[in-house]
């Protein structure tokens, strides 16, 4: 079995535009916070509080980090690893997708693979503004830009 395997082949290039899009999001982030922009901080400014995390991977981990050193409220976290009986991580309550979700300000998925997917399904059970990680960083770099010009 190698790279020219048909399974083998599709599986790799799955994987690779999975981490192709997780490098994108911390490109564009790590350059925000070279500007000393944070996402926290526009969530702040744009007057969220009690904001909701999905995905536990390595964005949504480094996301819940930096919110959690701000003056914002990580509500919950969701993610599908999470068993139906809930759990927590770092003191925040994790949820799985398929829970009934509390009430929050503003849902972030960082999870840019599905994203598209999670948003869709997402909108169905909550009644709160939701956003891409990847659309999240956009926004805030077109923010700046206007301020700029």
């Amino acid at each position: 079995m190698g790279i020219l395997d048909g399974k083998r082949n599709e599986k790799d290039i799955a994987t690779i535009k999975r981490q192709e899009a997780v490098l994108t999001v911390y490109s564009k982030w790590i350059e925000l916070y070279q500007n000393e922009i944070t996402v926290s901080d526009y969530l702040i400014k744009s007057g969220y509080r009690d904001v909701v995390i999905y995905g536990l991977g390595w964005i949504g981990k480094n996301l819940l980090s930096e919110v959690m050193e701000s003056s914002l409220n990580v509500k919950y976290v969701v993610d599908r690893a999470i068993s139906m009986r809930d759990g927590e991580y770092k003191g925040v309550m994790c949820y799985n997708p398929d829970a009934k979700l509390p009430s929050a300000d503003f849902l972030i998925i960082t999870v840019p693979s599905e994203a598209d997917d999670i948003k869709s399904k997402m909108r169905k059970k909550v009644n709160f503004p939701i956003q891409t990680i990847q659309d999240l960083l956009f926004v805030i770099e077109q923010e700046i830009l206007c301020r700029q010009l």
